[in-house]
């Protein structure tokens, strides 16, 4: 269609957006927020079958048990891989939706300023 937009121009994939990977089996969805990744390295070195940098996509959710993913998606120290994990209801069989964010890595600056008050001078 012609007025699709080039796979470049899509809103997923500017740096600044979550990108999302999603498993086959509807059990767990992976987010990445390359904004605030720090590139420890803790994803692609504790499941290296999953979290492949060097490849596109670079999650690939479908190599690996939902549980796996989910602990070492917990070991992000930024919070920029946080994952949804979707679980079947036993009793009336409806989704139950819980999302699971790990870490969180604040940037700011600010000043401190220090001064004697009249007691501490003398």
């Amino acid at each position: 269609m012609d007025d699709e937009l080039p796979p470049e121009n899509e809103a997923r994939k500017r740096p600044d957006v979550e990108r999302e990977y999603r498993s086959r089996q509807g059990e767990i969805v992976v987010y990445w927020e390359p904004k605030i990744c720090n590139h420890t390295g803790n994803c692609f070195r504790g499941l290296p079958e999953v979290f492949q940098p060097q490849h596109r996509p670079w999650v690939l959710v479908d190599a690996a048990s939902a549980d796996k993913i989910a602990a070492v998606v917990m070991t992000c120290p930024t919070g920029a891989l946080h994952f949804e994990r979707f679980e079947a209801a036993r009793k009336n069989r409806n989704q139950k939706k819980q999302r699971l964010t790990q870490g969180l890595m604040v940037r700011c600056t600010f000043e401190v300023e220090c001064g004697l008050s009249d007691r501490a001078a003398n």
